[in-house]
């Protein structure tokens, strides 16, 4: 079939949804072979819409992966394409002409070519080792003409049709050959697709979409007068707008092939590649966690992976295809605020294999260290006995052949090691200025260790790297690091594989030591950063890695992928399929541009053809962001620092307003009545701040409200003085004037993470960490509105549609580092009484952030996801029983 309803994976086993749970709107993609450049366009609410644009050529198949990707075949080149950030990328270049693509039941990917009637046609499945047959199409079987259109069925059937003669049938490929299963004796069948109920949808070569049931019952589905329509597919999941890259905490390469690498996004899930990095597909089918802290690939049995998170240890024995999880650690965590520093930048090499025993180590988050000797069973192995609670926070593992089998740790109290079947014992006494964050064993020496560590509580932060040169020596101190910013916490290490004392430090930036003492900066390492001001938000080198040969060094940071060829010194960007971008905060402009606040890469805005340009917002985390209603060009941000932007040409410059007490930390902090220019903006600790000439100046607006960090701010429609505050641990206050606040006494949780008010303002509706709330009477009032929710889920987002306030929308997402991440988008028709899933069962992964409705096309939401980028879903804008809500 073309369009997954399953896992976002390619070249995987994906499982279908059963009928019977809730699905998204059936949304139909088709294309028209005559437009150049060529265009996939949909039916929207106000018409035709374009949802994509090639660069030149012809758009003649259209494919969505399980992915959400969209897939592309030119009607005369010899490519397949995928289109997610702009413009279509070549995934793989034929030897002839590509005129069909699909996908299967298990996500993998198919083209064709076809002779027409002059010979046999082919159809190809792509994988690994490029494109191999996967079944021939003789012109006697199919009444003598194929045009090389084919989808598969859910049940994962292949169909053929006829193609643009007049006269022609759809065939079922029963036992390798084709049966007529529908025939239309009076016009052509070109591409087509199927539902999740297995009804074919297909394009009649003119300007008519039919609907064929199992029953080969046909009715027209939709007609576009002026339409040379060439193909259809049928999407019941989000579409992946982009943009590429985003944070990567891990890579882990194949022992013996150098070509296949695995990347563990932050919260992104797992990714594979089998071409060197150049092209990246998620495999993330079975990891219910996406934060993935770390990975290995078994180097005697390569086709088993680990990944660790949180949640605990995750294996796949089949290269990523399916994850089973036989560490299951117990959720949620204690909130992100109870760890130090030390521990909030997630584990840095949190899985090793022993080569003495081949025995595996893993540390989940703050769950200790366990110990198995199959990746099957899992025994903790420290803390050994009672210990205080931080003992348990292993940041970091490496091993060392020496003494018959080494095992080092880091944790916040101390370097702890263990020698073969030893107890565990403290070293490292002398690093007693800073906690040693990672640590990694020389491979050409094993009994030289190196380990990085921060003094985290002194500003700016004291970070060295400090070398034990043989067994059971002291450690001492490398050449002081160069100056801060650039050389900030310790993020990682890695030893070259044949030379001792030959090293990289990743922390804001990279550097590198060709003695074990002296440190200079990589050259062109911050240069790629996408960060536009690297003297405040660098890459965060989070972890590196060499590959066997010692050639190429492998940086996974806060902004993608990056290859570092030695030879050449020359640092290459690894993106192509990365669809990995942790975004804080979304809007859309009145021009359907989507403006959005990402972690540590700043803001990135997508054009109405989708092409993604990272604006100059200074700081990299940008956390809010507002897209003026009416002007196009204008925009609000809001970063990390003590700063509120304004920019009146759509992000190219910014003006930056006078200071504000303390910066925020939280997206849904900016408020604006565009009708009064008013703009109220929540601090991390000083309350309210308002301006009343367009953002420009700000003056405090705090009383009854002082000193509280404010988590988000919500305007009653129609009104710059009526505003809600939702608070992080202090419940939810008002104003009827905007400066004196009440507290809303009444409100049934320590605090809110978004507020949403009825445009009619009768009804104030909060979203909190454990549910929805609803008050009637403008807070007076709280009851739970969470029915048909998951249970202990964050909503971290609602949108209650402004035109029909019967449909709302909630986002469910993730709280500190409580584990619970995700939950995808669930909708109400009646005004928030019953919640049901929109996304797909399968993308409950992806932690929302924001939603917005596409004023050019109001069947359309956008919405952005902490780890899986920008995407687009497609809903019904009518409620059943009406818009009075």
């Amino acid at each position: 079939m073309k369009a997954s309803t399953a896992s976002l994976l390619f070249l995987t086993a994906v499982m279908w949804p059963s009928q019977s749970m809730a699905q998204p709107p059936l949304k139909l993609l088709y294309t028209d072979w005559t437009v150049v450049p060529g265009r996939v366009f949909y039916q929207g609410s106000g018409g035709e819409r374009t949802l994509l644009q090639a660069a030149a050529g012809r758009v003649y198949g259209v494919a969505v992966g399980p992915d959400g990707v969209t897939y592309l075949a030119d009607a005369n080149t010899f490519d397949v394409l995928s289109w997610v950030s702009g413009a279509p990328q070549v995934v793989y270049h034929h030897t002839t002409y590509v005129r069909d693509i699909a996908f299967d039941a298990q996500g993998r990917l198919y083209f064709s070519e076809a002779t027409g009637a002059t010979g046999t046609g082919r159809i190809y499945r792509l994988d690994d080792a490029g494109a191999t047959l996967f079944y021939s199409v003789t012109l006697a079987s199919v009444s003598g003409f194929w045009a090389g259109n084919f989808a598969f069925a859910p049940d994962g059937t292949l169909y053929l049709s006829s193609g643009n003669r007049v006269g022609a049938s759809i065939y079922r490929v029963t036992g390798g050959t084709p049966v007529v299963f529908y025939t239309d004796p009076a016009g052509a069948i070109k591409g087509f697709d199927f539902d999740p109920a297995g009804d074919i949808f297909y394009a009649d070569w003119f300007t008519r979409i039919y609907r064929v049931t199992p029953a080969a019952v046909r009715t027209t589905e939709m007609i576009v007068p002026g339409r040379r329509l060439a193909d259809v597919a049928v999407v019941t999941r989000s579409i992946a707008l982009g943009p590429e890259a985003g944070r990567v905490n891990s890579v882990a390469l194949h022992p013996s092939n150098p070509n296949i690498l695995y990347a563990g996004g932050s919260t992104g899930g797992v990714f594979r590649s089998a071409n060197a990095g150049s092209r990246w597909w998620l495999r993330s089918r079975g990891i219910t966690d996406p934060h993935v802290d770390g990975l290995l690939v078994h180097p005697t049995a390569p086709a088993t992976v680990f990944a660790v998170g949180p949640s605990g240890v995750f294996r796949s024995t089949d290269e990523g295809l399916n994850w089973t999880q036989p560490l299951v650690i117990a959720q949620p965590l204690p909130p992100l605020a109870a760890w130090p520093n030390l521990l909030r930048q997630e584990q840095k090499n949190p899985i090793r294999y022993e080569p003495t025993t081949g025995a595996l180590y893993a540390a989940p988050f703050c769950a200790g260290l366990y110990r198995s000797p199959d990746g099957i069973s899992w025994t903790q192995v420290y803390p050994v006995g009672p210990a205080a609670p931080l003992e348990s926070c292993v940041t970091s593992i490496d091993v060392s052949s020496s003494g018959g089998g080494t095992v080092y740790i880091t944790t916040p109290l101390g370097i702890r090691q263990k020698i073969g079947g030893g107890a565990w014992t403290p070293t490292g006494a002398e690093i007693n200025d800073a906690d040693p964050v990672v640590l990694s064993v020389a491979p050409s020496d094993p009994s030289r260790l190196y380990v990085a560590a921060t003094q985290f509580d002194a500003w700016p932060p004291n970070t060295n790297v400090w070398v034990r040169a043989t067994a059971g020596g002291a450690f001492t101190r490398t050449t002081p690091m160069p100056p801060w910013p650039n050389w900030f916490w310790a993020f990682s290490l890695a030893v070259h594989p044949s030379d001792a004392l030959r090293l990289f430090f990743g922390s804001v930036s990279l550097y590198r030591t060709q003695n074990a003492s002296t440190w200079t900066a990589v050259t062109g390492s911050t240069a790629v950063d996408r960060c536009t001001d690297s003297a405040v938000c660098g890459a965060d080198y989070r972890g590196l890695f060499f590959d066997a040969a010692g050639s190429r060094l492998f940086a996974a940071h806060d902004q993608g992928i990056f290859r570092l060829d030695l030879a050449t010194n020359t640092y290459t960007a690894l993106d192509a399929g990365l669809v990995n971008t942790q975004f804080y905060d979304l809007d859309v402009g009145p021009d359907g541009a989507l403006s959005g606040g990402t972690q540590d890469v700043g803001s990135y805005r997508r054009s109405a053809t989708g092409s993604w340009t990272l604006l100059a917002t200074g700081w990299g985390d940008v956390l809010d962001l507002l897209a003026h209603p009416t002007n196009p060009l204008k925009l609000f941000i809001r970063d990390n620092s003590q700063s509120v932007m304004r920019s009146d040409n759509a992000g190219g410059t910014i003006a930056l307003a006078p200071f504000v007490p303390t910066g925020g930390f939280w997206n849904h902090q900016l408020a604006y009545d565009a009708a009064s220019t008013t703009m109220y903006v929540g601090t991390q600790l000083q309350g309210v701040y308002k301006s009343i000439d367009d953002g420009m100046s700000y003056a405090a607006a705090n009383i009854g409200i002082e000193n509280r960090e404010i988590r988000c701010l919500a305007l009653q429609p129609g009104s710059s003085n009526v505003v809600y505050a939702g608070t992080y641990t202090n419940g939810v206050y008002k104003t009827m004037n905007g400066a004196n606040w009440t507290p809303l006494g009444s409100f049934p949780e320590t605090g809110a993470l978004v507020l949403a008010v009825n445009p009619a303002a009768t009804r104030v509706f909060a979203g909190t960490r454990s549910g929805v709330y609803v008050s009637p009477n403008g807070g007076t009032s709280w009851t739970a509105s969470s029915t048909g929710l998951p249970p202990v889920r964050v909503v971290s987002e609602l949108l209650i549609d402004p035109v029909c306030p019967c449909l709302m929308y909630a986002g469910l997402g993730f709280y500190d580092n409580a584990g619970l991440y995700g939950g995808g988008i669930y909708q109400s028709t009646d005004g928030g009484a019953m919640w049901t899933r929109l996304t797909a069962a399968d993308e409950s992964r992806a932690s929302v952030t924001s939603i917005r409705i596409d004023p050019a096309d109001r069947s359309r939401l956008n919405f952005s996801t902490f780890g899986s980028g920008v995407r687009a879903i497609f809903r019904s804008t009518a409620a059943p029983g009406g818009c009075s809500c």
